[in-house]
This record gives structure tokens, sequence and C-alpha cells, in this order.
């Protein structure tokens, strides 16, 4: 489905460096917002596959989500923190993500379109699965969702054509765990964007795709032994994505 994917000419302003590196250089009070979590080494949200999968109702398999016109935050690329943590009852890793300012060479009206989950899938819906009441912001997709973006809640959504160039794609083994970070509450610390995406694995003999920044393709050997950011096994658009060699 060539309509998720960016034009080669989409241009965005982004700083791209580890969490870990940003965390040493926060401020005391930054660290201590980030860190009000508590440490967890738990199990994620157990997906099922679909018809009946929880979160699987409105996701790539049937071209899910719609489309919302406002500022929204891009984690595809995104570097996560494999320490993971607990917020408000739901397992997350922490991840540093960036907001594009401008698109060049494209019918595309404005860099603010962006597709965001709803309430069926995605980020929102796992936290209301593990547990009622945890994701942060009044509505956990949709139109809701799209007025708390209008608002000024930064929130991690999807690309109008799915991807950057940058990003990269990496195959792993079925049952990988990764962050859902598509419609994850994210938060604006020392000028970085940190979203806190549910840790979820997909409970199905499918391979999980995860996605990268091109530069962690040099600098990991084992991608998938550490948590990025995906989308359901099989479902998601990663396979179309220029691949880690």
């Amino acid at each position: 489905d060539n309509a998720r994917h960016l034009p080669e000419a989409w241009q965005a302003s982004r700083v791209m460096l580890s969490i870990t590196s940003f965390l040493a250089g926060a401020s005391p009070a930054a660290r201590e917002m980030l860190f009000s979590t508590t440490p967890n080494t738990g199990v994620g949200f157990v997906l099922d596959p679909l018809p009946d999968g929880k979160c699987q109702g409105d996701s790539f398999a049937a071209h899910g989500g719609q489309t919302c016109i406002a500022p929204w935050v891009y984690c595809t690329d995104a570097r996560c923190d494999s320490n993971l943590t607990d917020k408000n009852g739901v397992l997350v890793a922490k991840c540093l993500c960036w907001m594009p300012e401008k698109m060049l060479n494209t019918s595309w009206p404005s860099p603010n379109v962006s597709i965001i989950p709803k309430e069926t899938s995605g980020a929102g819906c796992v936290y209301n699965q593990v547990k009622s009441g945890s994701y942060p912001y009044s509505a956990i997709g949709g139109n809701g969702m799209c007025e708390e973006m209008k608002k000024g809640k930064l929130i991690s959504t999807y690309g109008p054509l799915g991807h950057a160039p940058p990003a990269r794609a990496v195959k792993c083994a079925p049952k990988t765990q990764w962050a859902w970070c598509w419609g994850a509450p994210c938060e604006k610390v020392d000028g970085q964007i940190i979203c806190d995406c549910p840790i979820v694995i997909s409970n199905y003999d499918t391979d999980q795709y995860v996605s990268v920044s091109k530069d962690v393709c040099a600098e990991e050997e084992d991608p998938c032994s550490l948590i990025h950011n995906g989308s359901p096994a099989g479902e998601s658009p990663m396979g179309n994505m220029q691949q880690c060699m």
C-alpha cells in the first residue's frame, strides 16, 4: 500500500541522539519528572491475533486509523530506553521522538497531517486494556484524541504516508517485545520529546518488524534484543521499508 509511504523529499528538523545521552545531560528536575515511574522488567501487553485480539480491530491490516490535522510527534525511528518502567500501571519504554516541521515537493497541504488511531487500536487502547483510566489524556483515540492534539497535547501518531526515508526496518522473531508508540502520550523535556510507549508482544507465529534509525543499524549488533518502536506483527507497513543490512 504505497499510500502510507512518505515521499523522499519529506524534510524535518530533528535531533538524533540516544536517550541515554540525553538523560545524562538532563536537568535534575527533568530527570525527576521522567523517572517518577517505577523500574519494571515485567512482560508487556499480550496482543492476540485478528479477528478477536484486543487493540487489533482498527490497526494496519484494515488500513485503520483516521486523519488528524494538528501538530504531531514522529517515533518511527525513535531511540527507546530498554530499561522499562511502569507508568500508571502500564509497562512502557521511554522513547526519544521528534516533530515534523515542513514538507517539500508533495501534494500534502501541511506538515500537521497525520494518522491517529481510533479507540480500538494503538497505544491508548493498550493503556486502557491494561488498566482502565491509565492513559493520561481524555481520549485514547479518534476525534477526541485529535482535539487533544489541537489543544497542544503531544501524541505520537503516524506520518500521512507511513515513514520517512531515514527510518529502517528490522525483521525479528515472532513474539519479540516491541514498543507501540502509535497514539502514545509524550512530553517535552529539556527541549526534547519523550514518549511513553507501551510494551507489546504479538502473540502469534508471525515475524515481528520493528523500526530504527539508519544509524542504529550500524550501532547495534542485535537490534531485536533491545526495545524499538513497532506495530502488530503481520500488519505494519514496516515490511515495505528499507531494511537494516
